[in-house]
């Protein structure tokens, strides 16, 4: 089949007898079409018509979900392997790691996460060759030591793959990267491609989009290799297993310590021959790329490093959500799944009968009769740290962090949580969660806001001073000011300057491209605003609605864009006596007050959508639960305090007062359906 598609290799994927044809627009696709069938028909292939599928633009294609924003795997294979049991047997683990193998270039840090299973089952090898009647099947785990190591590694390879990574497709117009690291038993790679224009930024300030991510123990005599060695092997590997990906045009960026380099190409007349040998034949395979090397220090090396170093034993802390996720029947799912099982003043009294007499002392903590649970003096629940209560303190991690809490940073997250809920090491474990949640890593970032030069302008009192931008732009792949966001599998972002556009799909029900954003500077209090068209109508109807629901700003700060500069919006602050302030041209930090909330929109909003699975078209319907996120967000700034709290005097709400209001004091009951049906899909 290859071959009698050979020159057609550009726009069509092959393996063994399926096809998958792709195209830039609906013309070229009819046209790639045309050509396969003309092709089929010069040499007698048939095709079945039921199993085609025409002119899509998602489909499932040898056990992924390919769509014009990247490649996922199919959620009914993760489904089946998430869904299994511990396995009993030798050869039902190795079924479990074979599988899971198909996946490992979509999650980070794979080779750490399985060592243990991967361990175990090269007992298993040296078992099976010491006894040789012995089989895969014969052999039990348990009787070749499986702990509770083994488990916790067997939950988090689940874990990982429920959030694997969704991959970009490679860009003749992006500049590919390339990251390496090593630790002592692994090493790690990740390629990511950038626009061209942030090539000359700092590592931090650029937006990669992953296109594979590499790693894998090292094994035998491997292990005895000096650090330098072994940083150059991570190199060497990756470079073979990713040469597809980087014998391209362009040179590619090689992100590494230049000693590495300097390693592999300055042999040393003392060093050892086998060792000179081995670097001649490494040198030799370097020859055969164009790269260019960036130096990069190692505590910046944040992609790969952290890829070597996810499951490590000397990093406990960060593995705490994942003893915690350890359950046997359930499966750790979104709370808005139907199987989310929310927590219940039930099941929390019931818990608390495993509190010990020491967990009391250290918590000091009282019996309250009226509720009949044990709290501390700040009114909160404690929960017991006994082994069954994992299912119930996971539940309440997720629900105070992820979903429509909004994914919010680890002091956000711990006061919410806190104020409610409390247990031994309660910190730790929000700390672990919000570092290893997976939504926050693939969707955090954007530009760095950098200070104005001079005064900014600041209010002294809420709705003092207003600001208003228009997060949002025409989508215009000739433009070359478009800067391309992290990608994202459930939302498409583009970034021009301080415009924000999310691309609607054709036949849906809106034509909205544009947020107006306002926000008030001294409480932080935001308004979100959907609509078709950034025009001055827009903005001056908002403002409008901004007056009547709260009060007349003294001054109003904006940037020069015509929506808000036209006769109209003059005419209005003037008729209101609001003092208009223009921004420097190109220079938005110096609204940084509101460009700030253009990220925070940006990370919240790509946050619920990535971890719901909406699809990008309901993006709109987001926007009030995004501007009750940050509206409800206590603030550093304001001393704890949240922007509802500042404008209303209200306290500001979190998803666990379904369970446990501090305000009221009082239990509310969940319906046994939950929330799920009224999640949109």
């Amino acid at each position: 089949m290859a071959a009698i598609f050979d020159d057609m290799k550009d726009n069509l994927l092959i393996w063994i007898d399926d096809l998958l044809g792709f195209a830039k627009s609906e013309d070229d696709l009819l046209h790639q079409l045309t050509r396969v069938l003309e092709r089929c028909r010069e040499r007698n292939v048939k095709l079945n018509p039921g199993k085609c599928t025409l002119f899509a633009r998602e489909l499932k294609w040898c056990g992924r979900i390919y769509s014009r924003d990247g490649v996922r795997h199919d959620p009914e294979r993760i489904e089946a392997l998430t869904t299994m049991s511990r396995p009993r047997t030798v050869k039902e683990l190795q079924q479990f790691l074979w599988a899971a193998n198909w996946m490992r270039t979509h999650i980070p840090g794979y080779p750490c996460i399985i060592r243990p299973l991967q361990d175990i089952i090269d007992r298993a090898n040296d078992e099976l060759k010491r006894i040789r009647s012995a089989t895969p099947s014969s052999i039990t785990l348990d009787a070749l030591g499986w702990s509770d190591q083994h488990n916790k590694s067997f939950t988090d390879i689940r874990f990982a793959l429920i959030q694997h990574v969704q991959l970009a497709y490679p860009k003749s117009n992006y500049q590919t990267c390339l990251f390496t690291d090593a630790s002592e038993t692994a090493w790690a790679a990740v390629i990511t491609q950038i626009p061209l224009e942030d090539i000359d930024l700092p590592v931090c300030d650029q937006r990669h989009e992953p296109l594979a991510f590499y790693g894998k123990r090292f094994a035998g005599s491997e292990l005895r290799w000096s650090t330098p060695e072994k940083e150059a092997a991570a190199i060497i590997y990756a470079t073979e297993r990713g040469d597809f990906l980087l014998q391209t045009s362009r040179e590619f960026l090689l992100y590494t310590d230049h000693r590495n380099l300097t390693f592999i190409f300055s042999q040393d007349s003392e060093m050892k021959k086998h060792t000179a040998q081995k670097l001649e034949r490494w040198a030799l395979h370097l020859q055969g790329f164009r790269y260019q090397t960036k130096s990069i220090a190692g505590e910046d090396n944040v992609w790969a490093d952290l890829l070597t170093r996810w499951g490590a034993g000397r990093i406990a802390l960060s593995c705490r959500a994942a003893r915690i996720m350890e359950l046997d029947d359930l499966r750790v799912t979104p709370r808005q799944h139907p199987e989310f099982s929310w927590p219940t003043e039930t099941e929390i009294r019931d818990a608390q009968r495993l509190l010990s007499r020491d967990e009391k002392i250290d918590n000091g903590v009282y019996f309250d009769e009226a509720d009949r649970l044990w709290k501390n003096e700040d009114k909160a629940v404690l929960i017991p740290c006994h082994l069954d209560c994992k299912s119930l303190r996971l539940r309440i991690l997720i629900i105070g962090h992820c979903a429509s809490a909004g994914h919010r940073a680890y002091d956000v997250t711990k006061q919410m949580i806190m104020e409610r809920f409390v247990w031994k090491k309660i910190s730790q474990d929000i700390q672990a969660m919000c570092q290893q949640c997976l939504h926050c890593i693939t969707t955090r970032g954007g530009k760095k806001v950098p200070r104005p030069l001079g005064e900014a302008l600041h209010g002294h009192k809420p709705f003092d001073v207003l600001t208003m931008d228009y997060v949002t732009t025409e989508h215009d792949e000739s433009t070359t000011r478009i800067d391309r966001l992290r990608s994202v599998r459930a939302v498409d972002v583009y970034f021009v300057t301080d415009y924000l556009y999310v691309e609607p799909v054709r036949g849906t029900d809106h034509q909205y491209k544009y947020i107006l954003l306002l926000k008030d500077d001294f409480s932080g209090y935001v308004r979100l605003i959907p609509s078709a068209e950034a025009t001055s109508r827009v903005a001056t109807e908002a403002l409008n609605q901004w007056i009547a629901d709260f009060a007349t700003p003294e001054y109003l700060v904006t940037d020069g864009g015509s929506h808000f500069t036209a006769e109209i919006m003059e005419e209005l602050t003037r008729l209101r006596d609001v003092q208009h302030h223009i921004t420097t041209a190109y220079c938005p930090w110096a609204n940084g007050t509101v460009e700030r909330a253009n990220r925070t929109v940006l990370n919240v909003m790509r946050s619920i959508l990535n971890e719901a699975q909406i699809t990008t078209h309901n993006w709109p319907y987001l926007c009030p639960v995004v501007q009750h996120v940050i509206n409800h967000t206590p603030s550093r700034r304001l001393n704890g305090y949240a922007p509802i709290t500042v404008v209303t005097g209200r306290s500001p709400e979190s998803p666990l007062d379904q369970i446990w209001d501090p305000k009221e004091r009082q239990w509310r009951r969940i319906p046994p359906e939950g929330f799920a049906k009224y999640v949109p899909t």
